[in-house]
């Protein structure tokens, strides 16, 4: 290069090629240019070609989670028509299951005879009259008040058991007090009430309620647990307690039947004191969820022990949205006014 660079400083030196030399400098120069052009133009499109696989590539990916998207709601809707079918095929198997045990239970009730023996003569000859108690009437009338219970709970029964009921259970009037002699009769009936079930899941028409109702009498505790355990499985869309003598058990069999009766849509407790505000506030804890309930008829339920305002208030907000019905008459409420003066 040095040797190159001289001869070309003398040949330039004497005027011969410096002409030339700058020419084929400016040549090189042009090439060199050409060269970096090219180089910038396939840069470019590189770039560009780039750009273009990366948009192929996000609308790529924008087709895959549309895809994924798809998929996973057909997946979804798929998941919940099997659940849908599930439960059809389920409902269907369960009630011809319930079927199927409620013929079962018919055919073999037809071999049932009730046999609850009558009450002894010593009963009827040592009822006496109670002045002290006015909600025991004179010997004759409880005479025949115990014999009007004991046939109606014999027919209802028998018309469980058979299968010729029409879906209500209605004994009104019992003995005063409930002597044990009845006990076996009351055996009777919640042996029958257990497996009315079936009954009652299977031939019921659901446009014509169910309804069971007792009132008029005493209920012992040893009664009370016949109906807590016979009550468990029946679901009656009207419940009627009236006028019953039976304390705070009576009150917890009506609570615990409210709670795990989903169908019931009318509850009746008529003139059967609630007891005190706890078990007003235990009911409306279980009417705030219950999914059918509807009416509430509590006439002359508050002793001295409940505030009939506050009850009042209570079963309102519990209610609320919910209740077409609400009878509490007779619970000495006073609704209080807030007057206020400009």
């Amino acid at each position: 290069m040095s040797s190159n660079s001289t001869k070309k400083r003398r040949v330039a030196a004497d005027g011969t090629d410096g002409v030339e030399s700058a020419h084929d400098v400016h040549n090189e120069l042009i090439a060199m240019k050409s060269t970096m052009n090219e180089l910038l133009n396939h840069t470019r499109a590189q770039a560009e070609n780039m750009t273009s696989m990366m948009k192929v590539m996000s609308s790529m990916q924008e087709e895959m989670k549309s895809l994924r998207g798809d998929m996973i709601n057909q997946l979804d809707f798929m998941g919940e028509e099997i659940d849908t079918r599930f439960d059809e095929a389920y409902d269907a198997t369960k009630g011809l299951h319930d079927k199927l045990n409620y013929h079962e239970a018919l055919l073999e009730d037809q071999k049932w005879k009730y046999s609850a023996p009558r009450p002894s003569f010593e009963y009827w000859d040592n009822l006496e009259d109670d002045p002290e108690d006015n909600l025991v009437p004179p010997v004759e009338i409880q005479e025949d008040v115990a014999e009007s219970f004991l046939v109606d709970i014999q027919k209802c029964t028998e018309h469980m058991r058979y299968g010729t009921n029409n879906g209500d259970i209605y004994i009104v009037g019992g003995p005063r007090p409930n002597h044990e002699a009845f006990l076996p009769h009351w055996k009777e009936l919640t042996d029958a009430l257990y497996r009315y079930h079936y009954y009652l899941q299977c031939s019921i028409d659901y446009e014509q309620p169910s309804s069971f109702q007792l009132s008029y009498m005493d209920l012992s505790d040893e009664v009370i647990d016949l109906l807590s355990s016979s009550l468990k499985n029946a679901y009656f869309n009207e419940f009627t307690l009236q006028r019953n003598r039976f304390g705070q058990k009576g009150i917890d069999l009506v609570l615990n039947y409210i709670k795990g009766n989903e169908s019931l849509t009318h509850l009746t407790l008529g003139d059967n004191p609630i007891m005190c505000m706890k078990n007003v506030r235990r009911l409306c804890g279980i009417i705030k969820y219950h999914p059918s309930i509807e009416s509430i008829e509590l006439p002359m339920c508050a002793n001295e022990e409940i505030n009939g305002y506050e009850m009042l208030q209570l079963i309102m907000t519990a209610g609320k949205n919910k209740l077409k019905n609400l009878d509490l008459s007779g619970n000495r409420i006073t609704i209080k006014y807030t007057i206020y003066h400009v």
